[in-house]
């Protein structure tokens, strides 16, 4: 090779393959962050809305209890009335 010879300089379609490249790797990693927050996101909605039920089922219950034990007391009202 002759000493003189400058290493070739990159051709446009070369620099804009390689912004390409590039910009395709940080939207790459973005979105990987995107769906790693979306997941973390949605298990905590999961997990609230668990939540929600057991203490939805828990009023209801008491609610329950609570007519029963007014059933009760209407019976022995009536009764003593």
């Amino acid at each position: 090779m002759d000493a003189n010879l400058k290493p070739e300089a990159p051709r446009p379609l070369e620099l804009s393959i390689a912004k390409l490249e590039g910009a395709y790797e940080q939207m790459d990693r973005r979105m990987g962050t995107l769906e790693t927050d979306l997941t973390q996101g949605l298990a905590d909605v999961r997990a609230e809305i668990r939540s929600l039920r057991g203490e939805i089922n828990n009023l209801r219950n008491l609610i329950f209890i609570l007519f029963g034990a007014l059933g009760v007391l209407i019976s022995i009202y009536q009764f003593l009335g």
